[in-house]
């Protein structure tokens, strides 16, 4: 057996082995070395068996590994011109033993496919979208009763659950899994996998290799030989509505049962051209009700974020402060706070949410209180930062919060900063009218990760200096010709502005930016809040 190292696809290095256990990784120690931190130290083992096959061990997850471009997590039979890839690194399986020339053309020709782009093995069966069918009696029958029955749920979680029930039923299948989405372009929205004993199940790996062929080229596959431990045959067939492909349908068995062929692929073929119009018509429900349900969840966060919004602002002998929001005729997504600590420090934050309408009202009342409990106890900014992500992160969710917190001591203009996510813009407006934009280190948004690193960072703000806090939805705001406003044109603002008070400069902005929209847009939130210091 012979392993070619290739490092952004040039040739690294070569490696030999007759027999035994090869490990890859990080570590020096492994056989094969990959100096990348982002791999395991053992990340993963080729070994060969007492029958003499190769076979693939995935030992770490750090990085996903793929085998002919199908992400591995478990193990896999190797064969000659096999492509492994993790990271930046691929490592090209050879074989090296005596074989007739019937098996060393098939090999051939196998490889010359993936060079292609085409990661499916040879012999399997595709069929176009306009191919003629032969189904049985029994069959049509079978499909026209689903459709009838389909045509009746109101959810998608009713409508799946007997899709996958007739499908192992029919096909006698050990796995199955479907896919379908809002539109037709994009990732899926719903997926549901099932095993033969009625149980859940994760997505079959070799589910991913066929994506391709049925969402962008609306293809038919069956796959007789599929060469994957545990697994027999496979089909994978697209789901065609009147918006475009919505969904794809997979199914396989096990090594044991009868391969499927051309007249299985014909059948699901058949099946999934009859479920695919009664399920685009549940997504539509489905989409109709999450629209009327938006709307109310607008209404609720609108009202919510004039419940946590000051209607007073603090005062300060040696800062002056002003804030400004104009709201989104789309998005409700920005909170902005200021108090007064113990000591006289001025405590400002300011966040853009990120969040469906229905979390929206949570995000900002949790966010409110975490930020005023930080303030009772003069906790510093990434503190706070740090407890405002424990409190709302939720694995697989995508809500995330971007903000930024700022300490100003009044007597020594000292700033003690944390910014999360890069849609709040942080500044520096200087007394000869330049403006410096912090650029603080990459942190992630607020519940991008479980336990992010936050940091308070720091600078002094001079006599007559003004700190600057904005949301990002300035870039959004655009004219009747879609010219954005944009940062640039803000710090325009502020600077023709200097040496007036902030209030004064914040109601100039606000004309010159309604002058702006009038005819464009502004579907986001913008605020501003600006802090001069005598």
């Amino acid at each position: 057996m012979r392993l070619m190292i290739l490092e952004e696809r040039k040739l690294r290095d070569t490696f030999r082995a007759e027999s035994g256990t090869v490990s890859i990784g990080s570590d020096s120690g492994c056989d094969v070395h990959l100096p990348d931190p982002r791999l395991g130290k053992r990340h993963l083992e080729i070994t060969q068996d007492a029958e003499g096959i190769w076979w693939l061990d995935v030992r770490e997850a750090s990085v996903p590994t793929c085998l002919n471009r199908s992400v591995q997590k478990a193990r896999a039979k190797l064969r000659h011109a096999d492509e492994i890839e993790l990271g930046c690194f691929s490592i090209r399986f050879l074989t090296e033993s005596d074989q007739s020339r019937e098996e060393l053309q098939h090999e051939r020709l196998l490889s010359l496919t993936k060079r292609h782009g085409e990661s499916l093995p040879l012999g399997t069966i595709v069929l176009k979208e306009n191919a003629d069918l032969t189904i049985s009696r029994v069959h049509l029958e079978q499909f026209t009763l689903l459709t009838i029955r389909l045509s009746q749920v109101e959810s998608l979680g009713d409508a799946l659950a007997p899709v996958l029930r007739a499908v192992t039923r029919t096909f006698e299948a050990r796995r199955v899994w479907i896919g379908v989405r809002k539109s037709g372009r994009g990732d899926f929205d719903w997926t549901l996998g099932q095993s033969a004993q009625g149980r859940p199940c994760v997505r079959p790996p070799f589910s991913t290799s066929t994506q391709s062929r049925c969402m962008d080229h609306v293809q038919h596959v069956c796959t007789p030989d599929v060469p994957i431990e545990k697994v027999g045959s496979a089909m994978a067939v697209p789901l065609v509505g009147q918006a475009g492909t919505i969904g794809m349908l997979y199914v396989e068995n096990d090594p044991g049962d009868e391969p499927y062929g051309k007249a299985s692929l014909h059948a699901l073929k058949a099946m999934a051209g009859a479920i695919a119009i009664p399920i685009e018509n549940v997504i539509r429900q489905t989409l109709a009700v999450r629209r009327a349900a938006a709307d109310t969840g607008h209404t609720i966060a609108r009202a919510t974020q004039d419940a946590v919004t000051l209607q007073a602002l603090p005062q300060w002998e040696q800062l002056q402060v002003a804030a400004y929001r104009q709201m989104g005729t789309d998005k409700c997504c920005d909170f902005y706070d200021i108090v007064q600590l113990r000591d006289k420090t001025a405590a400002i934050v300011v966040a853009r949410l990120c969040a469906e309408p229905q979390s929206l009202p949570r995000y900002l009342a949790e966010l409110h209180a975490a930020f005023r409990c930080a303030a009772l106890y003069s906790e510093a900014p990434h503190l706070f930062a740090r407890a405002i992500n424990w409190l709302l992160f939720a694995a697989g969710s995508k809500n995330t919060i971007d903000l930024a917190a700022a300490w100003v001591s009044p007597k020594t203009g000292q700033v003690s900063y944390c910014v999360a996510g890069r849609r709040i813009i942080v500044g520096r407006i200087l007394s000869d009218g330049t403006c410096e934009m912090v650029q603080p280190e990459q942190n992630p948004s607020i519940c991008a990760s479980r336990a992010p690193a936050f940091e308070s960072k720091s600078f002094v703000l001079d006599h007559e200096d003004t700190l600057l806090l904005a949301t990002a939805g300035i870039n959004a705001a655009k004219n009747a010709q879609g010219e954005a406003f944009g940062m640039k044109s803000l710090e325009e603002n502020i600077c023709d502005g200097l040496g007036d008070r902030p209030g004064q400069v914040l109601n100039e902005f606000a004309t010159d930016l309604n002058e702006f929209v009038t005819g464009g847009a502004h579907p986001e939130d913008i605020t501003v809040v600006l802090m001069r210091r005598e």
